[in-house]
């Protein structure tokens, strides 16, 4: 059995987090899609990662439907991306747009 990532785990109680900055291999979208905040005014958010190594595309898109962050930067190593790159990036683009949310995604070489 696999255990839950913490930050993964504890994400949805983390209201008042504002900023979270990861390297390395310790989250999934869950991190992203758990993202919660209290009832009132909205607060920025912005989530950066960077090298992470078990986030792909599709699973962003997906965290993205239902991510409260507003800003979401994810640098990952090249070929983590499975089907057409162009393509999926287009719509991870088009789900964070609709939602407000700004999206950077690139590959680090």
């Amino acid at each position: 059995m696999n255990e839950e990532y913490a930050i993964d785990a504890v994400m949805h109680k983390l209201w008042s987090l504002e900023e979270l900055y990861v390297s390395g291999d310790l989250l999934t979208p869950l991190s992203i899609a758990r993202k919660r905040r209290r009832d009132g005014p909205p607060a920025s958010s912005t989530f950066m990662a960077t090298v992470v190594p078990g986030i792909y595309l599709e699973g962003i898109i997906e965290a993205l439907e239902v991510s409260e962050w507003n800003v979401v930067s994810i640098k990952t190593l090249p070929g983590f991306v499975d089907g057409d790159e162009l393509l999926l990036k287009e719509s991870a683009l088009k789900v964070a747009a609709r939602r407000g949310i700004a999206l950077m995604y690139q590959p680090v070489f």
